[in-house]
C-alpha cells in the first residue's frame, strides 16, 4: 500500500513539474528598476489552437543573482539590455506561466539576449 502511494506521488510531482516552465523566451517590452516587462504570449498560449492574438506581459524581477550574457556565453550587464529585444529568461523556479496576472509575475535566474 505504501508503495502505491509513493507511486501515485510521484507521478503527481512529474505530471505537475512537466506542465510548469523552466524557461520562456520573449521582446523586452518595458524595462523599470527592478524588473523587465517581458511579452510572455506564446508562452501563456503554449497548447493552445491558434486564434487569440492577445499579448500577455510577464513581469520578469531582477537580482542581484541574476545572470545577463548572450546566447554564445558572454557575460552582459542588465545596461546592455534594452526594449524590443528578443531575450530567453531562465526561471529561479519552475512555474506554470498562464493568463492569471500572478502566474506571469516570475523571478529570473538568467536572462539571455538572443541574437
Amino acid at each position: 500500500m505504501r508503495k502505491m502511494i509513493f507511486l501515485m506521488a510521484f507521478i503527481s510531482i512529474f505530471l505537475i513539474s512537466c506542465s510548469s516552465s523552466k524557461s520562456f523566451e520573449g521582446r523586452i517590452s518595458d524595462i523599470k528598476k527592478g524588473y523587465f516587462e517581458v511579452d510572455c504570449s506564446k508562452e501563456v498560449q503554449k497548447g493552445e489552437e491558434k486564434g487569440e492574438s492577445a499579448g500577455y506581459p510577464c513581469t520578469v524581477k531582477l537580482s542581484d543573482e541574476t545572470i545577463f550574457r548572450d546566447n554564445h556565453g558572454k557575460k552582459l550587464k542588465a545596461r546592455h539590455f534594452t526594449t524590443g529585444l528578443d531575450i530567453k529568461v531562465v526561471l529561479a523556479d519552475r512555474k506554470k506561466i498562464s493568463k492569471s496576472k500572478e502566474s506571469r509575475e516570475v523571478e529570473a535566474r538568467e536572462i539571455i539576449l538572443l541574437n
